[in-house]
């Protein structure tokens, strides 16, 4: 996992909820965060079509987002807004959330099962990924 992330025992839970401390308790409880910040626009549309934490081709993601052609200018823009604000991988011509959006790490009950790109040896200690 992240090692921003700290995991609250029950009585923590309640503490953190009483000193009014942003907490989410899981990766699902981080997704709907995301999504609810970055709403139903063209942004949040992106991010809910990965949410699975799969590689997707950048054809599969525009389709899922109604575009016929991923070289429009707000599916470029998009794109690049996610990847500025750190939540979005893009490598050759596919798209996958980044694991800031999975801080509980790949392996949290309370989300999909994480699959990375085929071509990738990915290290989850450095969230980095590595091409022969």
């Amino acid at each position: 996992g992240d090692s921003r992330v700290v995991l609250l025992t029950p009585t923590g839970e309640k503490t953190a909820a009483t000193l009014g401390v942003d907490y989410v308790p899981n990766n699902l409880a981080v997704l709907n965060k995301i999504s609810a910040v970055l709403g139903n626009g063209t942004e949040g549309k992106m991010f809910e079509a990965l949410r699975d934490r799969s590689w997707l081709p950048k054809a599969d993601v525009g389709r899922a987002l109604g575009y016929t052609c991923t070289g429009t200018k707000t599916f470029t823009k998009t794109v690049k807004i996610l990847k500025s604000k750190g939540l979005l991988n893009s490598v050759g011509g596919n798209l996958q959330l980044t694991g800031a959006c999975f801080p509980f790490g790949k392996d949290d009950d309370d989300a999909d099962q994480f699959s990375a790109n085929p071509d990738a040896a990915y290290d989850a200690d450095t969230d980095v990924e590595s091409y022969d």
